[in-house]
């Protein structure tokens, strides 16, 4: 029977990075697969729409989603690393995106990236596991609304022999790669443009 983790990744977006500079990023793609390591390579591929017609983690805007097929590396035992191949859809939205992997070994990964302000409030239903498994890496403070952050909000389903090992590589790959994203921004010294505040994706 499969088994669900849910993972929050909270990451401070620097004063000198506008929001909307964030938003265009993600909505590139590209940044975010460079901002992981063990992605070696991407290309674009048809929209799986019959796969994902009956997927309640997309949105109705059909016209912005993509899709690609991945190759990626992870290491597996010591410096001994295993090749993947795998389709990722993306959808933008006006504050994020959203991503659906189907990965090997049964696993299929839903990802959201919500920019907003910080001490916007509790996730609540986005982050709700109905029993799953959650884990956080900070909780949202409603009196510090101090700048503005990134969240992935990455829910995990697959076996459960194999849920330990694809959860925990999933976790750190995550948090680092959000640093790195970050820090792509920081370096390119990019924009002044501003966003307005919307639903989350």
């Amino acid at each position: 029977m499969p088994v669900t983790q849910t993972f929050i990744i909270r990451t401070p977006m620097p004063a000198s990075i506008p929001p909307a500079t964030v938003l265009a990023h993600l909505h590139q793609h590209g940044p975010v697969f460079r901002a992981k390591d063990s992605i070696t390579a991407w290309d674009a591929i048809p929209v799986p729409y019959a796969s994902i017609a009956n997927d309640p983690f997309f949105l109705p805007d059909a016209d912005s989603i993509a899709a690609y097929r991945v190759r990626e590396t992870i290491p597996i035992l010591g410096s001994v690393r295993a090749p993947l191949r795998f389709p990722a859809v993306f959808q933008n939205g006006p504050t994020g995106m959203r991503v659906r992997v189907d990965a090997p070994g049964g696993v299929r990964v839903w990802t959201q990236y919500i920019v907003r302000k910080r001490g916007s409030g509790p996730l609540g239903e986005k982050a709700r596991g109905g029993g799953e498994e959650t884990w956080s890496d900070g909780e949202d403070d409603a009196s510090d609304s101090r700048g503005w952050e990134m969240v992935e909000i990455l829910r995990m389903q697959g076996p459960r022999l194999f849920m330990p090992f694809a959860s925990g590589q999933a976790k750190k790959t995550h948090q680092d790669s959000s640093r790195k994203f970050m820090k792509q921004l920081v370096d390119a010294g990019q924009g002044s443009a501003q966003v307005t505040e919307g639903r989350d994706v």
